[in-house]
């Protein structure tokens, strides 16, 4: 939970409270995975990072 509450922060660079509650939520989602998923590496959690900045992107016209 310390995890996601540091991983929601460090998404306050983008500016707005909204990006930090989206951040927490992804990091709970994240580490869930990471802690109950039997063979979920960190690997597999990057890719499934890159893959939800690769989609927000592509959905919302390329910006962040």
């Amino acid at each position: 939970m310390i995890t996601a509450i540091l991983f929601g922060l460090g998404h306050f660079i983008n500016g707005t409270l909204n990006n930090v509650l989206v951040g927490l939520f992804c990091g709970c989602v994240f580490g869930y995975a990471k802690y109950f998923i039997k063979d979920c590496s960190l690997l597999s959690v990057a890719i499934g990072h890159g893959f939800y900045d690769f989609s927000l992107m592509f959905f919302t016209g390329f910006t962040l």
